[in-house]
């Protein structure tokens, strides 16, 4: 009699396989859904595995700021010679405390309103 062959469970070991390609997808695309596209779940489940995971939420995090440095290193390589104004975006970017600046406005004295009623059409 012939049987079938089993399937294989869908248990940890799929799911951690799954986890770590999403987590290089997310790098390399940049959004949940083409990485969760990529590991092949569907969006909400990616969120799901964050929310129960302190360790895959702390990778996740890791990953958003490994692909953030290399969109600044794009940044800076294409932009950083031939830009002056980049290289003072990218001081106050990096160094707000020292580079940022914002101005500030401080109002000092008393500020007076005097509502005046017009005359009505009918009083002219």
């Amino acid at each position: 009699m012939p049987t079938s062959k089993p399937k294989a469970p869908m248990g940890h070991s799929t799911t951690a396989a799954k986890k770590k390609i999403f987590l290089i997808a997310l790098r390399n695309h940049g959004t949940v859904k083409k990485a969760a596209e990529i590991c092949g779940v569907d969006y909400q489940t990616p969120y799901a595995w964050r929310k129960a995971d302190s360790r895959f939420k702390a990778q996740w995090e890791q990953m958003l700021e490994d692909m953030l440095d290399d969109i600044e290193l794009l940044a800076y390589n294409k932009h950083a010679v031939h830009d002056p104004n980049f290289a003072k975006w990218m001081l106050a970017m990096r160094r707000p405390e020292k580079y940022h600046k914002t101005d500030e406005t401080v109002h000092a004295g008393e500020i007076k309103i005097e509502i005046v009623e017009r005359p009505n059409e009918e009083d002219k």
